[in-house]
Formats: C-alpha cells, sequence, structure tokens
C-alpha cells in the first residue's frame, strides 16, 4: 500500500510538472501576443487536462492577421523560448540544491519540471521542426533557413536531458526516462494531429 501511495505521488508530480510546463509554453505566446495588442488577459490560455490543442487563446483575431512574418515568427518561437528559460532555470536549483532536494518530493518535481520543459523544447526542435508543425510553421514561413540553427539546439537539449535524467536519483531514472519519452511523443502526435487531422 505504501508502493501504490509513493507512486501515486510520482504520477501526481510528473502531471503537474507537465501541465504546468505546457501552461507556461503557452504564457510565453501570449505575452508576445499581448506586446502586439492581439490579446487583453496574458493569463488567459487554453490548456486542457488533456494537453490536446493547448494554445494562447482567445486573442484578437483581426490584429493577429495584420502581424508581419516578423511578428509572427516571435510568436511562434515564444513558447519554446519559455521552454528553455525555465528548463535552465530549473536546471540551475537542481544543480545548486540537487544534493540536498534528491530524496524529496520537492526534488522530484524540480527535476521533473526542467525535463518537461527541456522535453517540450527539444520535441519542437527536433521533431516537430523536421516536419513543421504547430508553432514551427511560423517558424518555416518567417524563413526555413532558421530550422537548421534550431535543430541544432534542439539536438543539444537532447544532451542537456539526457544529463539530466543520468544526474536524478538512481531510484528515479528509469521512470524520469519512460517520462520524457513518452512527453515528447505524445506531444508531437498531438501537434501533427491538432495540426493536420483535426479538421
Amino acid at each position: 500500500m505504501k508502493k501504490l501511495k509513493q507512486i501515486s505521488i510520482f504520477i501526481l508530480l510528473g502531471y503537474l510538472a507537465m501541465y504546468s510546463t505546457i501552461w507556461l509554453h503557452e504564457l510565453g505566446h501570449a505575452m508576445v501576443y499581448h506586446h502586439f495588442d492581439c490579446k487583453e488577459n496574458v493569463f488567459d490560455v487554453t490548456v486542457p487536462f488533456h494537453f490536446g490543442n493547448a494554445n494562447p487563446y482567445p486573442i484578437d483575431w483581426e490584429q493577429a492577421k495584420s502581424l508581419t512574418l516578423k511578428q509572427d515568427f516571435y510568436v511562434s518561437i515564444a513558447g519554446v523560448g519559455m521552454n528553455i528559460v525555465l528548463g535552465l532555470l530549473s536546471w540551475l536549483v537542481l544543480f545548486n540544491f540537487g544534493k540536498k532536494m534528491r530524496s524529496n518530493w520537492l526534488g522530484f518535481f524540480v527535476t521533473t519540471f526542467s525535463i518537461a520543459h527541456f522535453a517540450e523544447a527539444c520535441s519542437y526542435l527536433t521533431l516537430s521542426n523536421v516536419y513543421a508543425v504547430s508553432d514551427m510553421i511560423g517558424v518555416q514561413a518567417y524563413n526555413s533557413a532558421v530550422q537548421i540553427p534550431l535543430f541544432l539546439v534542439g539536438l543539444v537539449l537532447v544532451y542537456v536531458l539526457t544529463f539530466l535524467i543520468k544526474d536524478a536519483k538512481v531510484e528515479w531514472r528509469r521512470g524520469l526516462t519512460f517520462y520524457s519519452l513518452i512527453s515528447i511523443l505524445m506531444m508531437g502526435g498531438l501537434r501533427y494531429y491538432f495540426t493536420y487531422l483535426n479538421v
């Protein structure tokens, strides 16, 4: 019974880390939309409990249609930018306090929070970049040559993600590996579905 309770807490913390990661990703888009006067309430974003079709809406569509390709690029890349910044910040917290945090629930949450941010960024900059879906369509429309350095950044983030898992508590590593792989595949699949198949 104690083991089941621990597993349930791990699953809940992993879900909360992923939900907050996706919400913060959408907040990144919302902040740039707000900057371009396309959105009033920057914190009003849509993130369903199943993560599918998460977006920064509602926005002023008439104003959004008047954005230049460069402005649309900024909106498109803002979510991944938010993931990279918050992934790095949470990694710094782990780097500075990780030894003390390794055996508690807060440490597990910060670890999964950092992994979720890097997994989100990796999936965008690699999988969704090769076959442009979702936010990467705006990147490609602005300048397809930008995809190459973004893909390379994605590969570096794969290394960072691997390092984070290897540096985690031994008992957590297998679960964190599955967590990151499932996150990357699920996010990539949902993006493809809601971009091309959800007609």
